[in-house]
Parts: C-alpha cells; sequence; structure tokens
C-alpha cells in the first residue's frame, strides 16, 4: 500500500485497501475491516472502477450481515448487484445472488432464499466458478435443514464439501465439516457428528479463523448436551464459555446471541451453576431473545423460547416424566 502511494497508482491503493479489509475480516474485526472497504470503495468510486465498486459494496454488506445489521446488509447487496448487471459481471452477480439469498434465510422466508441460490447456482455452474458452487450448494443445505428434510440437507452439504476439498478451501471444508456434524446431532448420530465435528475443529485451528472456531465451539456444546444430558455438562459449559469469549471478539450480536442460549441451557440443567457470579440462567434466556427479537431471526427466536420452556418445565435436564389424561 506504502509503495502504491508513493507512485499514486490510485487503481492499486484500491485494491490494497480492499485486500487490507479481508485480512481483518478474518481476524475477527469486522468495525476495523469495514473501515478498510470504506477506503477501498471512495478510492474506486473516484477513478471509476465500476468491478472494484460492486466487489467492495458487496463486502461491505457481507460484514454488516456477520454484524447482524440486516436491513443494511441488503441495501448494500442491492446496490453492488445493480452494479454488477450494468457491467454484466456475471461472477459478482453469482456471489451476491448467493449473498442475498443467505439474508431471506437468516429472515425466515426459505421460498425467496432458493430462488436467489438457484439464480447463483445457475451461474455458477455456467461460468465454472466452483468457490461459489461450493458456497451456494452448502447455503441450499441449510434451507433444507430448516424445512426438516435433513436427508436433502445432508447431501447438499456433502456435496459442497467434495468441491470444497477438490480446490483445497480450507475455511469452506470446515464450514461444511461443521454443519454435517449438525445434521447428524439433529439425527442422533452422535458418533458420525463426533468424527464431522472433530475435523471441523481442527481446521478451525490451524488456520485461526475465529468465526469457523465460534461455530464449531456452539455445535461441540450442542452434541454434547444432547448426547451425555447432564453428565456433560461441564464439558459443554467449557464450548459454552469458548464461543461466548468468541462471540465478544467478533463483535457480533447474532453470534453472541447464539452463545448466551448455550449457556442458559448449559446453566439451566446443572443446579451448581444456575446462580452466583454468572448470575441466573433467566436473564441469559432473556437477552439472547431480545437479540434475536432485535435482529428479527424468527427461527433463532422460536428455538431460544423453545429451550427455556423446556428449562422451566424440565429443570436441570430431568425429562424422566409421565403424565396421564384426565
Amino acid at each position: 500500500l506504502k509503495i502504491r502511494m508513493e507512485i499514486g497508482d490510485r487503481q492499486g491503493q484500491g485494491m490494497s485497501f480492499n485486500n487490507i479489509g479481508s485480512l481483518y475480516y478474518h481476524f475477527g474485526d469486522y468495525k476495523k475491516a469495514i473501515g478498510y472497504f470504506g477506503n477501498a470503495l471512495k478510492i474506486r468510486e473516484a477513478i471509476g472502477d465500476k468491478r472494484g465498486q460492486g466487489i467492495t459494496i458487496n463486502n461491505i454488506g457481507y460484514l454488516y450481515d456477520r454484524l447482524g445489521e440486516y436491513r443494511r446488509t441488503l441495501e448494500y447487496y442491492a446496490r453492488s448487484l445493480k452494479i454488477q448487471e450494468t457491467i454484466g459481471d456475471r461472477w459478482g452477480q453469482g456471489i451476491t445472488f448467493s449473498n442475498i439469498g443467505f439474508i431471506h434465510y437468516r429472515t425466515g422466508d426459505y421460498p425467496k432464499a432458493m430462488e436467489y441460490f438457484q439464480d447463483a447456482v445457475n451461474i455458477s455452474s455456467a461460468i465454472g466458478d466452483r468457490p461459489g458452487h461450493g458456497i451456494v450448494l452448502n447455503n441450499i443445505g441449510l434451507v433444507y435443514r430448516r424445512l426438516g428434510d435433513q436427508r436433502k440437507a445432508l447431501e447438499y452439504f456433502i456435496k459442497s464439501l467434495k468441491i470444497r476439498e477438490t480446490i483445497h478451501d480450507r475455511l469452506g471444508q470446515g464450514v461444511s465439516l461443521n454443519n454435517i456434524g449438525k445434521d447428524y446431532i439433529e439425527s442422533r448420530d452422535f458418533k458420525n457428528a463426533r468424527a464431522y465435528l472433530e475435523n471441523a475443529e481442527k481446521i478451525a485451528r490451524k488456520i485461526k479463523e475465529k468465526e469457523l472456531r465460534q461455530r464449531v465451539a456452539l455445535s461441540w456444546g450442542a452434541l454434547i448436551l444432547a448426547e451425555r444430558g447432564k453428565a456433560g455438562i461441564k464439558s459443554a459449559k467449557i464450548y459454552a464459555d469458548e464461543a461466548l469469549e468468541l462471540a465478544r471478539e467478533l463483535k457480533s450480536n447474532a453470534v453472541r446471541a447464539e452463545a448466551l442460549l448455550l449457556q442458559a441451557r448449559v446453566l439451566s440443567m446443572d443446579p451448581h451453576f444456575s446462580k452466583g457470579d454468572k448470575g441466573d440462567f433467566n436473564d441469559k434466556f432473556k437477552e439472547a431473545m431480545a437479540i434475536f427479537e432485535k435482529l428479527k431471526l424468527p427461527f433463532e427466536l422460536a428455538q431460544a423460547y423453545y429451550y427455556y420452556a423446556e428449562s422451566i418445565e424440565f429443570p436441570h435436564g430431568d425429562q424422566d416424566r409421565s403424565f396421564r389424561t384426565s
């Protein structure tokens, strides 16, 4: 960047600012990344670099997604898509279609999400964009999981994983492995879940990617509670604490709420952890629910209410009850 500034290479400066922003994203400093992307955008607008503008505007939108600001995210994606369509940037359109679809997935509009994902699949197939194809197949798997079709979800996660292994996308592999592990947790195939999460965790720690580490920690906590119940509380608590600490570092409300929910579930299952310095588990449930409601995340909010009701109905994880009809 210094050299490019000394020689007055404005296009190169825009690229350097964009690349530095990408590094800060991977370090988990989203707000600093947005600052660098903002500098890149100013330069690219000044020199009329339309393709560069589309890329940087998309990147800023993606970071607002990570921060849970979905309205602002969609505004940036719409700006990016308009530029990409104007200049015929098919590669950029594919990425933005996939990103817009993901926001609709997050906010519970699954038909709309699938429309955008299908557009992205069509483009990535047509232009041979293997990384993009791997991403959108993974995203389609997420929609099928939400719709309750675990078999179909697993099919897409595995397709995504195979592509990501072929192109040596380590971060993508970690994401797909984690999603496959979560799928096996839901189907109560704990042996396979453990195997996939172990591989996802190895990758997350090797590439030092905080967001992936946080996702994997949440999955491990969920697996331990599902598999071992009260017997696994201490182990689950370690993962819940790690997930919350990583959420603080990432400064993301959405991932903080997910970590708080896991902590609340752990605390509610053990009377030794339900009171004291860490506060009542009810407060953690309520804080998580308030964040999900503010961010307009219907699935996560419904899930939080379910776990909260479960903690009231079955305190300390004791679910061995029998009721009779009157």
